[in-house]
């Protein structure tokens, strides 16, 4: 790669880095307390420049409340776009990981980030750890919240998104010959990282569903997919290699099947749980039954697989013993939800 397109990857990776630190205005702790600067407004230019604190997010238009430090001491509602952080006051003892996430950005926008391929790859390493760190936070948030913003929602989604396609441009730019997004990943992140990216996404479209769901609004078929795709794509990240020599592993007949299953620990098996409930609450939706008949008992299928599955490893592996990854794990609901699906086709 020449030097202009490895400074075009960094001035890419200061332009997400940025991007990142704008979500700490979604966290209640950096409230009242970190410093940001309004920045970008057009049919309110003159507020441009001056530094307000933010006191929370207005639930009627999903923008954020700031009071302005100045001497007027305004009051505004601001788009998050249009803030950006000046200076994070945390408590390094109360908030570590979010003050790391803080210096793992800096670190991965620096001017003196060496202008090499492990350069470019520590900076993009940086950038997704500190993603995570942050991206989690505002998730436990948005889910206490029932993702009443739902606009914070899809940012976070599509943040999640954006590290595929950074490490996509990585590849090809260094000439590194990938053909998905997880190989990708694997390359520049790492085998646990580029695992993690997919549980992420695959969780946090769970989550949303799940809540949708629970108030039997309209779901989204094709945010459905992505989930149960990312769940494939993180099972496989790891899990294929283990498939392929499972047999040769040492310990008991139930850790060998386990390996077999691509279940390599607890979030693994919740993977497959996810799985068949979110294809069971696509078969339940009004929309799906309505509009193909198809698509709805494709759903039904597999919900089944998933959950037989998932009820197979919690089988297998608590007679493994207490230690063991799902030993001891309910699978009331799982079984009723079988029970219910299959009593459907009786019918």
């Amino acid at each position: 790669m020449s030097d202009q397109h490895t400074a075009e990857l960094l001035d890419d990776v200061r332009v997400r880095s940025r991007r990142i630190e704008q979500l700490y205005n979604f966290l209640p702790v950096c409230w009242r307390k970190s410093k940001f600067r309004i920045v970008d407004l057009k049919n309110a230019a003159q507020y441009n420049g001056i530094e307000c604190i933010t006191k929370g997010v207005d639930p009627g238009s999903g923008r954020i409340m700031t009071r302005l430090l100045n001497e007027a001491q305004n009051e505004l509602l601001i788009k998050y776009e249009n803030l950006e952080l000046v200076q994070l006051n945390l408590d390094e003892e109360k908030e570590p990981v979010l003050c790391k996430a803080k210096e793992r950005l800096g670190l991965s926008s620096s001017s003196s980030v060496p202008m090499t391929k492990d350069g470019v790859a520590s900076s993009c390493v940086n950038l997704t750890q500190a993603l995570l760190d942050v991206t989690f936070a505002i998730e436990n948030n948005m889910v206490d919240d029932d993702f009443s913003n739902k606009a914070l929602f899809k940012e976070i989604l599509d943040v999640l998104r954006s590290v595929e396609e950074l490490c996509f441009k990585f590849c090809h730019g260094y000439d590194l010959k990938v053909s998905n997004g997880t190989e990708a990943m694997k390359e520049i992140l790492g085998e646990g990282m580029a695992e993690c990216i997919h549980w992420r996404r695959g969780a946090l479209i769970y989550m949303f569903t799940a809540v949708e769901a629970n108030f039997h609004h309209e779901l989204d078929i094709s945010l459905i997919e992505e989930g149960l795709v990312q769940f494939e794509f993180m099972l496989g990240t790891r899990g294929k290699k283990y498939q392929e020599t499972a047999d040769d592993c040492e310990g008991n007949d139930e850790v060998r099947e386990m390996l077999k299953n691509s279940i390599l620990s607890d979030t693994h098996l919740l993977a497959v749980v996810y799985s068949g409930e979110m294809c069971y609450w696509t078969w339940k939706d009004q929309k799906v039954a309505a509009s193909s008949q198809g698509m709805q008992m494709s759903f039904r299928s597999r919900a089944i697989s998933h959950l037989k599955k998932y009820l197979y490893i919690v089988n297998i592996m608590t007679k493994a013993g207490p230690n063991s990854v799902g030993s001891g794990w309910d699978t009331g609901r799982a079984q009723s939800l079988i029970e219910e699906l299959q009593d459907h086709e009786k019918h």
